[in-house]
């Protein structure tokens, strides 16, 4: 039996922790249990069966173990406790957290619907309408309108590198865009060999800073990342026809933020700091040049890297998440069908472009499994409960709503401490 110390010790761990979690929709597991079941974050290898002992006593019915092996699963099996494995390591099987740190994100040029999430493009809206051409809702420039920039946004987060394996991400920024002249058909000017730039498509990042003699966020510098793509009119198939073209990136170049000493920076770059692996305010413009003869519309922009194409385009990766999810990789025993009730994402997969991904990783495991397994998520609140602190673009947007709203996932779990949002209100 535990000792009244360690239950001491334990029970004040939980009321004064410097965290606290919150789930989100409840998980299928809290069908299992006639009360609130017991789960416990922990790292596996950290742990001896002497101490699962102790947490079976006091209580705890589900541990997320990482790393975990036959013997930690026979200890915490022999226990009586369920089991959330998390696999990130290559010396064992670690498809389905290494998939859930994919980027796969689909932004409509007309906005994001509000029951799939908040961040969202912008347009011009003096210069452009929303419209639907060929079947699809897009939005159009109106006839003649002067050069400007027609679309930006979502002004989000990303990743140089995967925390995974720590690679180098490389991304695409896929824009569906079409031409159409204003003229009658028979006056068409000819698309092969003409050189007429019609928009410039670029990928920014734009450094914001908080004056505090104002006491306001400002933008500041703009850092164009790789060379802008210039598209002609012969680089369309034809007019009256969507178009992808596209945008390939990686965040490498991007400088690291200089500080002045008074509070303001610049993206001029710091050589004596290391780069940070997370990159601020990322958005996809379009530049229209213009054209008197043409309107451009554009339906979508689809960014994605390596690992999202291989997800949802390449049957073999799918099947490995599967494989993986049914225990043919790992191969616990005893009673893994009644052990272990789902697996988790890559710790703390915070960003916007990690959520379809997830989304289908966690249909995938749960289709596999005749809905006894899913994917199970753990995401790192901020001191306001937003994902920045500014009032541009994304910043501004719920971390916590915009989640739900993009995951559509039961038992999303946000850490948060106590000193932060909600509990600063």
């Amino acid at each position: 039996m535990c000792s009244k110390k360690f239950k001491y010790f334990f029970l004040f761990s939980l009321l004064f922790s410097s965290s606290l979690f919150k789930l989100i929709a409840q998980p299928a597991y809290v069908k299992m249990y006639d009360r609130i079941p017991m789960k416990v974050q922990l790292w596996g290898s950290q742990w001896y069966p002497q101490n699962y002992t102790k947490l079976k006593e006091m209580g705890a019915d589900i541990v997320m173990a990482e790393q975990m092996d036959q013997a930690d699963y026979t200890s915490l099996y022999d226990r009586g406790i369920k089991i959330i494995p998390l696999q990130t390591t290559s010396a064992v099987s670690n498809y389905i957290a290494k998939y859930s740190e994919g980027a796969y994100t689909i932004w409509e040029a007309e906005g994001t619907n509000l029951n799939d999430g908040n961040a969202t493009l912008e347009r011009e809206i003096i210069k452009t309408f929303k419209t639907n051409k060929n079947g699809r809702t897009s939005i159009a420039t109106y006839q003649g309108v002067s050069a400007d920039t027609i679309l930006w946004g979502p002004g989000y987060y990303q990743q140089r590198w995967y925390t995974i394996d720590s690679a180098q991400i490389n991304y695409t920024a896929k824009f569906h865009l079409l031409i159409d002249t204003i003229y009658y058909p028979s006056q068409k000017p000819p698309i092969e060999n003409n050189e007429d730039v019609v928009c410039t498509l670029q990928v920014t990042t734009t450094e914001l800073i908080y004056d505090r003699t104002l006491q306001k966020w400002l933008k500041g510098d703009v850092f164009v990342i790789n060379t802008p793509r210039i598209i002609k009119v012969k680089d369309f198939a034809g007019f009256d026809a969507w178009d992808t073209l596209n945008v390939d990136y990686n965040l490498m170049s991007v400088p690291v933020p200089k500080y002045s000493g008074i509070g303001n920076k610049s993206l001029k770059k710091d050589e004596n700091s290391d780069p940070p692996n997370i990159i601020r305010y990322i958005e996809f413009n379009i530049l229209w040049n213009g054209l008197s003869y043409l309107q451009l519309y554009t339906d979508k922009i689809v960014l994605f890297d390596e690992i999202g194409v291989e997800l949802f385009f390449r049957p073999l990766y799918k099947d490995r998440i599967v494989n993986m999810s049914k225990n043919y990789d790992t191969d616990w025993a005893p009673n893994f069908e009644t052990t272990v009730l789902g697996w988790h994402t890559k710790d703390e997969p915070d960003w916007i472009d990690h959520l379809e991904p997830i989304k289908f990783i966690n249909h995938l495991i749960n289709s596999a499994n005749a809905g006894r397994r899913q994917l199970f998520i753990t995401i790192a609140s901020n001191w306001n409960g937003r994902f920045g602190d500014s009032n541009f673009g994304s910043e501004s947007v719920s971390k916590l709503e915009e989640i739900v709203k993009r995951n559509k996932m039961q038992g999303n779990q946000v850490n948060y401490y106590l000193y932060d949002y909600p509990y600063n209100e």
